[in-house]
């Protein structure tokens, strides 16, 4: 059996040439992911006569407490709670 080192040389700077695009890939992504951390409020003021009302929610955190969003946390219907999110 014969042994072409030629082959092996090649196929290793693939292998070399494959790890750094992997890695380079992975350092691009890892800079351009920022967290974007939100802050949390319970709205007290919102009447809930059968849970939480999605977009009478979002309206209120919005216009009254000049939140990014508002949503209503667990989304089940007639137990459910409105919470303002400030990002």
């Amino acid at each position: 059996m014969s042994y072409d080192r030629s082959q092996t040389h090649v196929g290793c700077k693939l292998y070399i040439v494959f790890l750094f695009i992997c890695l380079s890939v992975l350092l691009i992504s890892a800079s351009e992911a920022k967290e974007k951390n939100c802050r949390v409020k319970h709205h007290t003021n919102v009447e809930h006569t059968n849970g939480c009302d999605k977009s009478n929610c979002n309206e209120v955190c919005i216009n009254k407490d000049h939140a990014t969003y508002g949503y209503c946390v667990p989304s089940i219907p007639y137990f459910s709670f409105c919470f303002c999110y400030f990002c």
